[in-house]
């Protein structure tokens, strides 16, 4: 092989390594870690502790997103029980939260944000309380590229179908609860 050759192959291996390196850089830009939803109080597929249900304080348990969309407008949080007889029992939700609000603290909203109806028809978050067995629970984060205003506070459905072509990202954390 010729010195020529070999120096052009060396430059093209230079050149090739440069851009993996910048490519390696850039990678979470590029690619970013997916957005993700954790509680301090229970980990994925764990059991909550029993003072965020009805069989404790009864207040909604802490709550962390980590790796929000760069062009989030607003979060939206839902708990959900879809052991509960049909159609499921949404338990609490909340919108219009500031992406920089990264914790939700346990029993506390943050400003700006709003609560819309559960299924108990009320405002607020109903305390987690399976009547009998173990119920699995969802908590749902979506990220979404605008704030939502509603006269009255929306229901599941009408939260949903207002941010069904709005949402960026989203992000569950299962866990279950047992009446004592």
């Amino acid at each position: 092989m010729s010195d020529t050759l070999k120096n052009v192959l060396i430059g093209i291996c230079i050149v090739v390594l440069i851009v993996l390196v910048v490519l390696a850089a850039q990678w979470n830009r590029i690619f970013p870690p997916p957005m993700s939803l954790t509680s301090s109080v229970f980990q994925q597929n764990g059991i909550i502790p029993s003072v965020y249900t009805c069989d404790g304080k009864g207040d909604h348990p802490p709550l962390t997103v980590a790796n929000i969309p760069k062009k989030t407008a607003s979060l939206a949080f839902f708990i959900y029980d879809p052991d509960a007889p049909r159609p499921g029992y949404t338990h609490w939700i909340l919108y219009n939260v500031s992406p920089h609000d990264l914790v939700i603290p346990e029993g506390k909203i943050p400003d700006g944000s709003a609560e819309g109806i559960n299924s108990s028809n009320k405002t607020d978050y109903a305390p987690l309380c399976p009547p009998s067995g173990k119920h699995h629970y969802q908590f749902t984060v979506y990220a979404l590229d605008q704030t939502f205003k509603f006269v009255n506070p929306p229901d599941e459905k009408k939260l949903k179908n207002v941010m069904k072509f709005h949402v960026l990202a989203r992000a569950e954390l299962d866990a279950t609860y047992s009446k004592q």
